[in-house]
């Protein structure tokens, strides 16, 4: 170590927290409605940050149709225990009563005239 400051740091008996995410699959076929319908889980502390991997107007794919796309993710960290954070986040994904996906819109190109049904 330069100067004599510690190069290494001291690892904690316990751990600080605890850190999960969760990928959500979209559940059946259509076009995506929204670009913001996780945003409300932002008010709980314990939610770090959530991410849209496919945004208004776009076709998510439903396990009918293949392999379920990833169209969101939930990123949480509690401080209590890693059963409680499993817990945490189990709770928080059935909290949702939906998912923003119209099955009227469920074709594989999607125009203007479709993101406006969506809507």
């Amino acid at each position: 170590a330069v100067l004599k400051i510690p190069i290494r740091p001291k690892v904690p008996s316990q751990p600080l927290g605890y850190f999960g995410e969760v990928a959500l699959n979209a559940p059946f076929s259509g076009a995506i409605c929204s670009d913001t319908w996780l945003d409300h889980l932002l008010e709980d502390k314990r939610i770090v940050s959530v991410h849209y991997f496919l945004r208004k107007g776009d076709r998510a794919v439903g396990p009918e149709d293949g392999t379920p796309h990833c169209i969101g993710e939930i990123r949480v960290f509690v401080t209590e225990s890693g059963a409680a954070m499993c817990d945490f986040v189990q709770r928080t994904v059935r909290s949702l009563k939906s998912v923003p996906i119209d099955r009227a819109c469920n074709s594989s190109v999607l125009d203007e005239s479709a993101n406006d049904e969506c809507e």
